[in-house]
C-alpha cells in the first residue's frame, strides 16, 4: 500500500476543515487579512483615503453567519467604518439562531484587535432604505412589505433592531434618525476599543 495514494484512505477519515473567521464573499477560499489590506483604485472607492473592502463573510463552524458590506479602514489604521452588515437568512430562518449579529461583531472586534493593534474604534453608519414588494426578516420571521406603509414600518423595525444591538455591545453615541432627504433611516455609533 502506497502511503501517498489518497485512494487508500478510508473516506470517513477525510475531513474538510470547517471555515471559521472572515472570508471574502467573492473569493470564499481567501481569508481576509486585515493587517495586509491593499488600497483600491479611486474609481472603486467612495473614500480616497481609506482601505476599502466591498464584502466579506463571517463563518462559524463552517456556517455563513453574517455578511459585511462597505467596510473601510483609514490609512492611519486607527478607525474602521462599517456601512452595512446583515445576518444570513438561513442562519435566522433554518437554524433559528438569534445572536448572529452580536457574535459577528464581537468576532470582528477580536480579529481587528489581534491583527491591527493601532485601531482604537469601530464606527457604524448604517443606512436602511425602505423597499416596497420586498421581504425581510424580523425576529426570525420572514415578512413581506406589500405597501409603502408596510415597507416604512419594517424598515423602522430593522433600524431599531440595529440600534438595540449596538447598545448591547456597549457602543457609544448610538443614534437612530430619519434621513431628511428620503424615507431611509440611519443608525450610527462609535464602538471604542476599551469596550470590545
Amino acid at each position: 500500500m502506497s502511503a501517498s495514494n489518497k485512494d487508500n484512505i478510508p473516506k470517513k477519515l477525510i475531513k474538510t476543515p470547517l471555515k471559521n473567521g472572515f472570508y471574502y464573499n467573492r473569493r470564499p477560499n481567501n481569508k481576509v487579512d486585515f493587517s495586509n489590506l491593499q488600497t483600491f483604485p479611486k474609481s472603486f472607492s467612495p473614500h480616497d483615503n481609506f482601505l476599502w473592502i466591498k464584502e466579506f463573510v463571517f463563518y462559524k463552524n463552517g456556517i455563513r453567519v453574517c455578511v459585511f458590506h462597505d467596510v473601510a479602514i483609514n490609512l492611519e489604521k486607527t478607525i474602521i467604518m462599517i456601512g452595512k452588515f446583515e445576518v444570513e437568512p438561513k442562519y435566522l430562518l433554518e437554524l433559528k439562531r438569534r445572536n448572529g449579529g452580536r457574535d459577528s461583531l464581537v468576532a470582528l472586534a477580536n480579529e481587528v484587535k489581534k491583527t491591527i493593534d493601532s485601531v482604537n474604534q469601530i464606527q457604524f453608519k448604517i443606512t436602511l432604505k425602505p423597499w416596497t414588494y420586498s421581504s425581510t426578516i424580523i425576529d426570525n420571521t420572514l415578512v413581506r412589505a406589500e405597501t409603502k406603509r408596510d415597507s416604512f414600518k419594517y424598515t423602522l423595525l430593522l433600524a431599531e433592531k440595529k440600534r438595540d444591538l449596538l447598545n448591547k455591545i456597549n457602543a457609544n453615541g448610538v443614534f437612530l434618525d430619519k434621513d431628511n432627504n428620503s424615507d431611509s433611516f440611519i443608525v450610527s455609533a462609535k464602538w471604542l476599543k476599551k469596550d470590545w
